[in-house]
């Protein structure tokens, strides 16, 4: 018995730190306050997987927290066990999946490496590089087929990976047997030390083997000019769509006398491409859209771009359909009320919901409410006052609303 003594001591120990971390984190998170969503207007249903992330700051000491529909939940005090299983899958959408489909899940949480539609679950991800060592780059593909759960699989390493620093996947699409992967890829070019290019792998499931590497986007800036890519957000992430959006960001470097370097003017553009037709569309974007001048976020749902301006305490949100070259539409959504601006926003699906806050120098807000609008109209479907402890106080200054996800 002697020779397991030491292992036990391990085990009880071990039992010993867990029901101690339980019991000073529901000790702890007691003692923090307690927000919610309170509705002014509008139904809860149309809140009801909203969660609002963000940091309650108190003395130097800040705290992560959510607050959704049913109430708030310290991210960092949650039991051990329950911590592990949240860190596991950041959306609701990926735990169902994880439930349903438990095999194929393991070890899968992130969303825009994931394609989902009617028949089928794809995902794509590249492993290795971390060491520096590009010549371990591998993708590993698999497809899933709902109907009887059959599963093919590719893993192969990525072709002139030795020129590559890191590769990562922006998103998933897949036509018939078809399984689109979109990468950005660090490259090594003649002219330049360094650059990012946007790739597009094309795999056949079926034939099991990659049929095209596609380059669509490179950042070939020269020496006085900086050149990168942003992804357009999606209304539905692994959702089938037939667009990729980028926004192409070209900053003029100006070199001083003194060898300093310094950023002049920026020019915004937008890059449209068809997967389907394998063509980039023409766009004809109005300027007001492209001025960079609005650090709001950019979203797209098939051909159909979503741009954001925010004037007189009002959000203004435009459509502009690149594939038939449509004039913007332009929906007015109030903030309610002169001393309100947008915090942050997120478009899902068929909804758009804003967090507007109070005070221009406090990114807190002493006043916070969560607005839920129509896409298509931009009628206000729901607004609430995010609102602290039992009574009616407003939540104060101490909680800062960093982003809305939906669970």
């Amino acid at each position: 018995m002697r020779r397991y003594w030491k292992t036990s001591l391990i085990i009880a120990a071990s039992i010993i730190c867990i029901g101690t971390f339980y019991i000073q984190s529901a000790q702890s998170a007691d003692k923090l306050p307690q927000y919610r969503i309170n509705p002014d207007e509008g139904g809860a249903e149309y809140i009801k997987s909203v969660v609002l992330e963000g940091s309650y700051l108190k003395g130097g000491i800040g705290e992560s927290v959510d607050i959704t529909a049913n109430g708030t939940v310290y991210t960092g005090k949650l039991p051990f066990f329950e911590s592990l299983e949240n860190s596991a899958a950041h959306s609701k959408r990926i735990k169902e999946l994880q439930s349903k489909y438990h095999n194929f899940m393991r070890g899968k949480s992130q969303e825009t490496n994931f394609y989902e539609d009617s028949n089928k679950l794809a995902y794509a991800e590249v492993t290795g590089g971390n060491s520096g060592d590009s010549n371990d780059l591998t993708f590993k593909v698999s497809q899933l087929e709902k109907k009887d759960e059959s599963v093919t699989s590719i893993n192969m390493p990525v072709p002139g990976r030795d020129k590559s620093n890191y590769i990562f996947v922006s998103e998933v699409q897949s036509v018939g047997s078809k399984i689109y992967v979109v990468t950005t890829n660090s490259a090594q070019l003649p002219d330049e030390d360094n650059a990012e290019e946007i790739h597009v792998y094309t795999f056949d499931m079926h034939k099991g083997k990659l049929l095209d590497n596609q380059t669509i986007l490179r950042t070939q800036g020269g020496p006085n000019m900086h050149v990168s890519f942003e992804k357009a957000l999606e209304a539905d992430e692994m959702g089938p769509d037939d667009y990729l959006v980028f926004k192409k960001i070209s900053t003029e470097q100006i070199s001083k006398k003194n060898g300093e370097i310094v950023e002049g003017k920026t020019k915004i553009d937008w890059v449209v491409f068809n997967l389907k037709e394998n063509i980039q569309v023409k766009t004809e974007i109005p300027q007001k859209l492209t001025s960079g001048e609005e650090n709001l976020p950019v979203y797209h749902h098939g051909s159909v771009l979503y741009f954001f301006l925010e004037k007189d305490h009002v959000l203004h949100l435009y459509k502009y359909d690149a594939a038939s070259s449509t004039p913007s539409k332009e929906i007015a959504i109030p903030l309610g009320g002169k001393d309100l601006r947008v915090n942050s926003l997120l478009i899902n699906k068929e909804k758009i919901f804003v967090m507007a806050v109070n005070g221009e120098g406090n990114f807190g807000g002493k006043d916070k409410y969560l607005i839920a609008a129509d896409l298509n109209s931009g009628k206000q479907v729901f607004k609430g006052s995010i609102l602290e402890g039992k009574g009616n106080k407003k939540a104060g200054i101490n909680l800062q609303i960093d982003g809305i996800s939906i669970n």
